[in-house]
């Protein structure tokens, strides 16, 4: 991919496509605290145990 952050559109739906098994089995196996990271060599379920928004600056 030599244009970097370029997404045409056949690229967006392909994400979508590829992207929502997983957000089904978030929303029906997992609660609202559980997130999943998908990287280069594996995907992984992790759950939040604690979290403090804070403020981001203008």
């Amino acid at each position: 991919m030599d244009e970097k952050y370029y997404w045409n559109d056949a690229d967006i739906e392909e994400f979508e496509r590829l992207v929502k098994p997983l957000v089904e089995f978030l929303q029906t196996k997992c609660h609202p605290h559980m997130s999943i990271i998908v990287e280069w060599d594996r995907a992984t379920l992790v759950e939040d145990q604690l979290g403090i928004p804070f403020k981001v600056p203008d």
